[in-house]
């Protein structure tokens, strides 16, 4: 199997409660709904290994 294919986001478990920890915090502090969804798609957009 070639590298390329396996070019893909792969999050620890570490990395995946580092975001999920975040997303309970920012739903504790009624964080406004457009800044979450702002934030969420820039980092969908600004990570690279997703396509």
């Amino acid at each position: 199997m070639s590298n390329e294919l396996r070019n893909f986001l792969a999050l620890s478990y570490d990395e995946l409660e580092q975001l999920n920890l975040k997303a309970k915090e920012q739903r504790q502090k009624r964080v406004a709904e457009h800044k979450i969804q702002e934030e969420r798609l820039k980092y969908l957009t600004d990570e690279k290994r997703i396509k």
